[in-house]
C-alpha cells in the first residue's frame, strides 16, 4: 500500500485521504490521535481530526494492507501526515486625511502563512489585493470623497480566514 501525500487541515475541518492499494484484498486506516475516519475500509476515507490531533498541530494516519482469505496477516503499511493549519486572520485600521487625487494608505494586519490575498470594500466596490508576502501590508487607495474600508475575505497560503475586523478611513478634502 501507498499513503497519499501527507496533507493539511483547515483549522480541524475534515479532509479526505487516500492510499494506492496493489495486491492486497483490502485496507485498514488508523489514527495516532483521537479523530474518525468515515469508513476506516476504504480506499478515500474522510479523516476528521480531534481535540487532541488540534491539540498537536497534526496527525499520522496509518493505513495497512491486508492479505486475502489464505493469507490474512498484514502485507504492508504506510503513513501519512495530516497537519492542521490555523484559519489566517485579517486586521484593517488606519485613518488619513488627503485633498482628491492624492493617495492615501491603510494597513493590513495578517496571521497565517504567506502569501495572502486580501478583499477589501467600501459597501459599493471591492479591492483585491493578492501575493501579500508580508504580515503588515501597507495598501494604497485614492478615492475621490470620504470612504471607509473594510475586509470582505482574507485567504492565506492554504486557508480561508472567518476572522477580518477594523475600520480604516480616508478622509478627502476638496481642491
Amino acid at each position: 500500500v501507498i499513503a497519499g501525500a501527507d496533507t493539511f487541515s483547515c483549522d480541524g475541518a475534515p479532509v479526505q485521504v487516500s492510499v494506492m492499494a496493489m495486491h492486497v484484498s483490502g485496507v485498514y486506516w488508523e489514527t495516532r490521535g483521537n479523530g474518525i475516519f468515515d469508513d476506516r475500509t476504504s480506499l478515500n476515507p474522510v479523516y476528521t481530526p480531534g481535540s487532541a490531533d488540534l491539540s498537536a498541530g497534526g496527525v499520522w494516519l496509518v493505513v495497512k494492507g491486508f492479505g486475502s482469505a489464505t493469507c490474512m496477516g498484514t502485507l504492508d503499511t504506510d503513513s501519512l501526515y495530516v497537519e492542521i493549519k490555523p484559519l489566517p486572520t485579517a486586521i484593517i485600521s488606519g485613518v488619513d486625511t488627503i485633498c482628491r487625487g492624492e493617495q492615501a494608505q491603510f494597513t493590513l494586519q495578517l496571521t497565517g502563512t504567506a502569501p495572502w490575498t486580501v478583499v477589501v470594500s467600501n459597501g459599493l466596490n471591492s479591492w483585491t489585493f493578492n501575493n501579500i508576502q508580508t504580515a503588515v501590508y501597507q495598501a494604497a487607495v485614492s478615492p475621490m470623497v470620504t470612504t471607509s474600508y473594510f475586509i470582505t475575505s482574507v485567504q492565506d497560503a492554504f486557508c480561508n480566514g472567518t476572522q477580518m475586523q477594523g475600520l480604516a478611513t480616508v478622509y478627502v478634502n476638496p481642491n
